[in-house]
């Protein structure tokens, strides 16, 4: 049986850290990462004497919640204390792996200089060669044989020059690579000399000499997700494909390197106390003429505040779940839902580095029945765009979150889910599609402006074509509207819409049409504006 000890940092005495402490490694086991803030379980291996023992559990996150912190002990020993510091590392004295890579550099680095300096004799070596080639004496006649012997004498030594420059060519490539891997060790070494670290010394009684694992954990609020989707359709027969991920970031100084990740959709910063209402009192306030040089008013507006969109980098793990051994992603991922959030325990482990960049995580895969229709508002945008109707999408947990959307495919372009403005039905725009095509004219012949006693009267009337030249029947939604008026002195009369279905509130229009392959249909909108004579509708 396990007993999980919380501790503030006041139960720890101030004599605690200057006591004599046993200073312990531990490793990331778990990490479960909130929409805003991790918490990390680590577990370390501590030797315990007879009595009472002070570990340090070394090189944690700087920026961890000391209010937080949580041991956990069992019946084999107890926790008597809990204290959290930051400190810069230094080492005092160098590791005997640093010492060793750094007499190794010195080496390298005079035969380095060894082979510069024989690169040079040989070179100057060959330089003098090729300025003595002239043979021939000014007054004696050079016998064959000496001129057989000094050219086999200059190609043999040549060569030889050569074959070392070689050689030191080669040395030198790889002496170099040695030298700067052991500069980037040494470096990286030396960037640790100031990193600063936290530290949790843990009080321990135990009853006897003993090896036991102590698990910890703690929050740390420089890390997240933010949920994403893909969305892939292979044809309008077929059910969607919805892939539920989720982008991690940490920025917390210590790489998680190869451990269990879940992620929550509980949010611990914001806090978990419900709100208790205040009294309201009313008050007069004092009244401020804003009154400009010219007799106007002004309204001073708030900047609206500009979206937040950081870079990131996606690293996203192309083996799927057959090829990790899974039989399929429900084996990788195990979905817990509570009265309060919903948790995806990944089993596969990930390495997310501190570089708060974004790292793709996949949590669910889901089927989605949906409905195929046609969906087009040509006074906008004359392109026909086929949505998906996805029905009981509640219960797969979706947060707000951008969606990539394929279809047969290609990537067709990016929508924003949204489910807290979302209805029973979950309306999903798959991408344009060019083979139905919608036009939407204005018609001369019915449009214009008479005159009615002291108003004038103005007509406009608009075609819609829908020509699909697909080889297979479509169902298309078209949307248009009759404009809307809040003056008495505007008038607005609906002469045709062509069996639409009409919102006379919203001034809303609605066809749905079936077209079968091949085939043209048309829709006509009519309507007439009173107004006054003497005045304009700029927007008409």
């Amino acid at each position: 049986m396990k007993y999980l000890w919380l501790f503030v940092l006041c139960v720890a005495g101030p004599g605690l850290a200057a006591q004599q402490s046993s200073d312990v490694e531990s490793n990331i086991e778990e990490v479960t990462v909130f929409l805003s803030g991790a918490q990390i379980n680590r577990t370390a291996n501590v030797s315990l004497k007879a009595g009472e023992n002070i570990v340090r559990l070394k090189g944690l996150a700087e920026y961890l919640d000391p209010n937080s912190i949580q041991v956990e002990g069992d019946e084999r020993y107890v926790i008597q204390g809990v204290k959290h510091e930051v400190n810069v590392f230094r080492e005092t004295t160098l590791p005997p792996e640093v010492k060793a890579k750094k007499d190794s550099l010195e080496t390298l680095e005079f035969t380095l200089q060894m082979r510069a300096a024989m690169r040079k004799v040989y070179n100057e070596e060959r330089e003098m060669l090729t300025a003595n080639r002239s043979v021939k004496g000014t007054n004696a006649t050079l016998l064959v044989e000496d001129l057989e012997e000094m050219a086999d004498f200059y190609r043999n030594r040549t060569k030889e020059i050569e074959y070392k420059l070689l050689e030191i060519d080669r040395d030198q490539k790889q002496l170099n690579e040695d030298i700067n891997r052991i500069r980037q060790y040494l470096n990286q070494r030396n960037a640790m000399a100031n990193k600063r670290t936290s530290e949790i010394l843990v009080t321990v009684l135990s009853n006897k000499q003993q090896s036991v694992d102590i698990d910890f954990s703690y929050m740390v609020r420089q890390a997240g997700w933010v949920p994403t989707y893909d969305i892939r359709a292979k044809d309008i027969k077929s059910n969607l494909e919805l892939i539920y991920k989720g982008k991690v970031y940490q920025s917390t100084g210590i790489d998680w390197d190869r451990v269990k990740l879940t992620l929550s959709t509980g949010n611990p910063t914001i806090g978990g106390q419900a709100p208790t209402m205040q009294p309201w009192y009313l008050y007069l306030a004092e009244v401020y003429n804003g009154r400009k040089a010219k007799g106007e008013y002004g309204l001073v507006m708030a900047a609206e505040e500009a979206d937040f969109e950081p870079n990131f980098e996606v690293m996203a793990d192309s083996m799927d779940a057959e090829g990790r051994g899974f039989s399929s992603w429900s084996d990788v991922v195990t979905v817990n839902q509570n009265q309060i959030n919903t948790e995806f325990a990944i089993a596969i482990p990930y390495v997310i580095p501190s570089d708060g960049q974004y790292h793709e995580v996949e949590t669910q895969r889901y089927s989605l029945s949906a409905d195929f229709h046609y969906f087009s508002v040509p006074k906008l945008d004359q392109d026909a765009f086929l949505v998906a109707d996805v029905t009981d999408w509640e219960k797969y947990n979706l947060l707000p979150g951008q969606s990539n959307i394929y279809f047969q495919g290609t990537f067709v372009g990016k929508a924003f889910i949204d489910p807290a403005i979302t209805s029973d039905t979950l309306n999903l725009s798959m991408g344009r599609d060019q083979s139905v095509v919608v036009e939407r004219k204005q018609v001369s012949e019915y449009c214009k402006t008479t005159m009615l006693g002291g108003k004038k009267k103005t007509t406009k009337a608009f075609e819609i074509k829908v020509h699909n030249t697909k080889n297979t029947a479509v169902k298309i939604t078209i949307e248009d509207q009759i404009p809307l008026t809040q003056s008495g002195d505007i008038e607005v009369e609906v002469e045709e819409t062509s069996g639409a279905r009409y919102d006379a509130a919203t001034g809303q229009l609605l066809w749905d049409m079936d077209i079968a392959a091949g085939e043209t249909k048309s829709v006509m909108v009519r309507f007439s504006v009173k107004y006054p004579k003497k005045r304009v509708i700029g927007n008409l």
